[in-house]
């Protein structure tokens, strides 16, 4: 459209396409027409790097949406405008769980993104903290280079396993023998019935580094039994888990 002020002067110009007829009639009062000839040249865009959507990462490890950059032409009429998409949207941050060795731990840390893959980690930094010794460990993590915002997790350092040395069946009973695992407030025997530990399960705790046998007794005679091994530590109140023993099985007898 064309926008003709009362001197007859052109204020306001249209984009048109090269190799196109155009019809073109500027209105003053209502009651005179007014024409015009166009001459259509090629106009190549000259991109300004615009403004730039950042993603905005919660403390919960996501973000309420993408971002991306914006183009633009500095020619100052042709309105052009580009959006690209450069930053995905985060749905989820995770941080593994470690295992006890007695050095500074590093548990790797996902950031999954819209589209289901891990964010590149150029996008990021980490730093642990308390991530030595059995316990609850702490990663930040800091966005940056289009993503923005801190978000902190947590993390268990957990004992070492054990292992199993032998399950000796006796009348309703069963007494496991496992290795000692320096450092540990104690271990738990557990058995069952089932290779899925849910029937007929009982559980023994035994408190001190150094028993290394445990017995379980009260047991169904002439039954098959599952039994597992793992270590746990006590810090500020709060038991930390080993992962069990794989599972070996005994007959008890009647």
């Amino acid at each position: 459209g064309f926008d003709i002020d009362n001197a007859n002067h052109l204020i306001t110009a249209a984009l048109c396409e090269k190799g196109k007829t155009y019809y073109v009639t500027g209105y003053n009062d209502g009651t005179e027409d007014y024409t015009a000839n166009l001459t259509v040249k090629t106009h190549t865009h000259t991109i300004k790097k615009d403004n730039e959507d950042k993603v905005k990462v919660n403390k919960d490890g996501t973000s309420d949406e993408a971002g991306g950059k914006y183009e633009t032409c500095t020619c100052g009429y042709c309105n052009y405008i580009e959006y690209t998409e450069n930053y995905k949207q985060i749905v989820g941050t995770t941080v593994k769980n470690a295992v006890y060795t007695g050095k500074a731990l590093k548990p790797a840390v996902r950031i999954e993104t819209a589209d289901g893959k891990k964010l590149n980690s150029k996008y990021y930094t980490l730093t642990y903290k308390n991530n030595k010794k059995i316990g609850k460990g702490t990663v930040t993590i800091k966005f940056k280079n289009g993503y923005t915002g801190t978000v902190k997790k947590t993390f268990k350092i957990n004992p070492k396993a054990t292992t199993a040395k032998k399950v000796t069946a006796g009348k309703k009973q069963l007494k496991a023998t496992y290795k000692k695992v320096a450092g540990v407030t104690g271990y738990q025997v557990q058995v069952a019935t089932n290779k899925k530990f849910t029937k007929n399960k009982k559980t023994v705790t035994v408190k001190g580094v150094k028993k290394t046998t445990a017995t379980v007794k009260k047991l169904k005679g002439g039954k098959k039994y599952y039994v597992r091994v793992r270590t746990y530590k006590v810090v500020d109140g709060k038991k930390y888990y080993s992962a069990w023993t794989k599972a070996t099985t005994t007959t008890v007898k009647k």
